[in-house]
């Protein structure tokens, strides 16, 4: 028995050895695959290559399922589309796929993917009048974008119901993280959405505060690009007072340089960026910076009512909540990448909470769209 675990263990240690990734070895590339999967995954891509059955899948499948009856449906899609893409229903569903897949050293990343999609009666940002005059373009509402899903399939999104539905949808990810420290031994990662957890248009707002910050940034330095710690607090004082004949020594200006983040070598941030994720502080007292021409402290944005700081307080305990189970487990999160517009706030909490929660290892992770330019 030893001697066959051995050899078990040796050849297991062979398919590591062997990985290619170059990917031109497709010998190595489908050795996990059985015929039928790859013959399954040819007539999937070729079917899914008419946009006629693409833009129409909803109807297909809700015909689909009256005329054949659950059951046959259901045993259809898994042999087929449902096969292609999804693990399994549950833990014990899973299981079987994760460790074929880990016996040739792919590791997983679980996803439970059944949110819905936005409603085209819900496909508005409820928000749009506030968002009508602000003054950086690529944070504007845009009827065209919002409204594409009635012709074109797009990704998946969570539509912001009600505070109870994040609460349901952070259980939802709770129960992933079990499933991946049961089902993958400590290697799997579990991902999750920001937009499943809290009002999307308050991540829109916080988008447009980092684009507002690198503008206002970059009027008082002169400076195109605005790296973390690209210029010292001595250097920013001294621009205020001889570009904007702003007095330093004013005790609101004195108030926001005190405020200001700075690193290990005293170079500085504009903000202090952790009180994003820090339960005791506000938003509105967070964004708040000297106006060029009086030198009084105003808000970056509009204020947030005190319905918006909760919600942005109860998004932000969600992620904490999820973070320390995922710690407990010794499960690695990963943050799901979204829609270009939320990514500077899903970017900025994110990294927030990697300095908080990855001291001693890696928990949180960080998704980058390499697709993009």
């Amino acid at each position: 028995n030893g001697q066959r675990t051995l050899s078990a263990v040796d050849s297991r240690k062979n398919y590591y050895d062997k990985l290619d990734t170059t990917f031109t070895n497709t010998e190595q590339a489908y050795r996990s695959k059985t015929t039928f999967e790859l013959i399954r995954a040819i007539a999937v891509l070729y079917v899914s290559s008419f946009d006629t059955l693409v833009y129409n899948h909803d109807k297909l499948l809700k015909w689909s399922r009256r005329l054949m009856g659950e059951r046959l449906f259901h045993m259809i899609m898994r042999l087929t589309f449902y096969g292609q893409f999804v693990a399994g229903k549950d833990e014990y569903d899973i299981k079987p796929v994760l460790d074929h897949l880990r016996s040739f050293g792919v590791k997983s990343i679980l996803d439970y993917s059944a949110e819905e999609d936005i409603e085209k009666k819900f496909d508005k940002i409820s928000d749009k009048q506030k968002f009508k005059d602000k003054s950086v373009k690529q944070y504007e509402y845009d009827d065209v974008v919002h409204g594409r899903r009635e012709y074109y399939p797009v990704a998946r999104t969570y539509f912001y119901m009600n505070e109870a539905q994040c609460e349901k949808n952070m259980d939802i990810f709770l129960r992933c993280i079990d499933v991946v420290a049961g089902a993958t031994h400590g290697t799997g990662f579990a991902a999750i959405k920001l937009t499943a957890l809290g009002r999307p248009e308050l991540l829109l707002q916080l988008s447009e505060v980092i684009a507002i910050t690198r503008k206002y940034f970059q009027q008082i330095t002169g400076q195109i690009s605005m790296g973390l710690g690209s210029i010292t607090p001595e250097e920013f004082q001294k621009q205020l007072d001889q570009r904007f004949n702003l007095n330093v020594e004013n005790p609101e200006i004195a108030a926001f340089l005190k405020r200001m983040d700075y690193d290990q070598r005293g170079l500085m941030n504009l903000f202090a960026w952790n009180g994003l994720i820090d339960m005791d502080t506000l938003i509105n007292d967070l964004f708040k910076v000297p106006n060029l021409r009086t030198g009084r402290l105003e808000m970056i944005i509009n204020a947030l009512n005190p319905e918006e700081e909760e919600m942005f307080r109860n998004m932000m305990r969600r992620m904490h909540t999820i973070a320390r189970a995922a710690t407990e487990r010794d499960v690695r999160v990963l943050i799901d990448a979204e829609q270009t517009y939320f990514q500077p706030a899903i970017n900025r909490i994110t990294l927030e909470l990697m300095r908080k929660y990855n001291k001693e290892k890696a928990i949180i992770f960080n998704t980058y769209q390499c697709y993009l330019k």
